[in-house]
């Protein structure tokens, strides 16, 4: 996976075996890793989001309207089946996101942890069900997650597309 740190953001590039099952390509083993690797960056990262005693939101919308075009464009060229659950995952959190009204406003959520040897950054859906559904939005190979900087304690998670996305797809 790759992982960037720019000025006030880190990008975590989604590989599909590090996406959640419901967000998969078919091909590989149902299992989800559930963390981001940070290679030899994780001291700059730990820094970066200051040592994890900060906030973190959620931008559902941002993240729905950056993912919305890659759904419809798998959908509407007869694609799904190349995803293990074929959208539904990604319909039905939608759905939820919107019952909820996690959309209309930033969504607080747990702030992330970093296992004991300081090699993988979790976000722990099992403790938070947003965090789940922010999860199962970002597809495989075709989506990053996006932490940006708002403050020294303060980062807004958000989904967009990766680079030639439509070229992954076809």
């Amino acid at each position: 996976m790759a992982l960037k740190i720019k000025e006030n953001k880190i990008e975590i590039y989604i590989p599909n075996s590090e996406a959640v099952v419901g967000a998969q390509k078919v091909g590989i083993k149902d299992k989800s890793v559930g963390s981001y690797y940070m290679s030899s960056k994780n001291d700059d990262i730990i820094a970066f989001l200051n040592g994890l005693n900060a906030n973190f939101y959620v931008d559902f919308a941002k993240t729905m309207r950056n993912m919305t075009p890659v759904y419809k464009y798998i959908l509407s060229n007869h694609k799904k089946f190349i995803f293990k659950e074929e959208l539904k995952a990604q319909a039905e959190a939608i759905e939820q996101i919107i019952e909820n009204g996690y959309h209309e406003n930033y969504t607080r959520i747990r702030a992330p942890e970093i296992n004991n040897n300081k090699k993988y950054l979790r976000f722990d859906k099992s403790k938070d069900k947003r965090i789940g559904l922010f999860q199962i939005l970002l597809l495989g190979d075709l989506s990053k997650l996006v932490i940006l900087k708002l403050a020294d304690d303060c980062f807004m998670l958000y989904g967009e597309t990766v680079d030639k996305w439509k070229e992954k797809i076809d």
